[in-house]
């Protein structure tokens, strides 16, 4: 190598597993060393890599709340949805008793509204 910094930047570039190959080892003894670095940088960036990735892993009581949190979520939504279809389905038959005389007075759910409509009549 010319200098010592240019001996720095081969061995962080052949370390970190880069090789731009702007610089290299011209003797037999320096390809050898530049193939440990390249081994020795390739453990020890997966060994960064696993500690990273410890770092941000949820342990198991962790995860347990993350999976009660995806369940309860997941339950509230069931429950919206079904309120929805609940008030949907009985805007809609409401509205079939107003303008249909004829219309089906054998329903449970339509006996039901038809006595909150007579409680709420009663009642004003």
């Amino acid at each position: 190598m010319k200098d010592y910094g240019t001996a720095v930047w081969l061995t962080v570039i052949t370390f970190t597993t880069v090789g731009y190959g702007d610089f290299y080892p011209h003797t037999l003894l320096g390809q050898i060393t530049c193939i440990v670095i390249a081994i020795w940088g390739t453990f020890v960036t997966s060994l960064l890599i696993m500690v990273v990735t410890n770092l941000f892993a949820f342990n198991a009581q962790e995860q347990k709340a993350v999976y009660f949190i995806k369940q309860s979520r997941s339950a509230s939504q069931s429950i919206m949805l079904s309120l929805k279809f609940f008030q949907a389905k009985r805007a809609y038959y409401e509205q079939r008793l107003k303008n249909d005389s004829n219309f089906d007075k054998k329903s449970t759910f339509l006996k039901m509204i038809k006595k909150e409509h007579e409680k709420v009549r009663s009642t004003h």
